[in-house]
């Protein structure tokens, strides 16, 4: 039996959509995912704008969506109008999983924009969470509004950086408060002068533990006051290593930057062998 040859029309349709694929696909989230392939979700109206009015989405179009959760699809667009856009899931994959970063950092007394940068870059460098910590050289408190925009900076910073996993804010807490969870982590570090060099006690640390898994771990940076005596006491107690990140002195978020970095750098590079 010959088999029937797909028309000329069908197979450039075929290599168009192939080839729209395997571009970067832009990337939008969503609370919910459709649930199966040739499901529909309609975008969020914000999302929906960027679609329809900044990227001139249309019908065929592909596009990822996430859900901040990890999740991710792949789907193609379905209807769009002036004001709306509705896409279908064309299929589903899996992202990488591995240690979840949480930078522990007393941020909140931060000025001039530095918070914003901060999340931003905590966003693009992968920490899985960041944790606003109250030390007793740092102010507390934070109003709801500013807390709405800094999770809508991360959420910005999550579609750009292409992570299927947002940068979750956690809630304030008194550094006495994190002891405990510390305790029970894979492993906490706490950048601190004249302490050995991060990437030596990482080395150390990777022997110890699953360098691949995806347990909790946290990176401290304290105020720029730094820490006091007895917090420095309360974290060695709780098992926390103290690292050092070079001779210069460096901001709370710069140092939370470079800690993560070595983190995650290091951590990739036990990944790959």
């Amino acid at each position: 039996m010959q088999a029937t040859a797909a028309s000329p029309a069908t197979v450039q349709a075929d290599l168009q959509q192939q080839q729209t694929l395997d571009k970067q696909l832009p990337r939008f989230y969503a609370p919910q995912l459709p649930a199966s392939v040739g499901a529909a979700v309609q975008l969020e109206p914000e999302e929906a704008r960027h679609a329809v009015r900044v990227l001139r989405l249309k019908e065929g179009d592909a596009l990822e969506l996430c859900d901040g959760s990890g999740s991710l699809v792949q789907c193609q667009v379905a209807y769009t109008d002036k004001t709306s856009a509705t896409v279908r899931l064309h299929a589903r994959t899996v992202p990488w999983q591995g240690p979840q970063w949480v930078v522990a950092a007393a941020c909140l007394t931060l000025k001039g924009g530095r918070t914003d940068w901060l999340i931003e870059k905590a966003t693009e460098l992968g920490a899985y969470a960041l944790l606003p910590l109250v030390t007793q050289r740092s102010q507390t408190g934070t109003t709801k509004s500013k807390f709405n925009r800094l999770q809508r900076l991360a959420l910005a910073a999550t579609k750009q950086s292409l992570r299927a996993h947002g940068l979750q804010l956690l809630p304030v807490m008194q550094l006495s408060q994190l002891l405990p969870e510390l305790q029970q982590a894979a492993v906490s570090l706490v950048a601190t002068a004249g302490a050995p060099p991060v990437l030596q006690v990482l080395r150390q640390a990777a022997q110890q533990q699953d360098a691949g898994g995806s347990a909790r771990c946290y990176l401290l940076i304290g105020p720029e006051g730094d820490f006091t005596p007895a917090e420095v006491q309360g974290l060695a107690d709780a098992g926390v290593l103290p690292v050092g990140l070079g001779s210069n002195r460096l901001r709370t978020e710069t140092a939370a930057m470079a800690l993560l970095s070595a983190a995650v750098l290091f951590t990739d590079a036990v990944q790959d062998g």
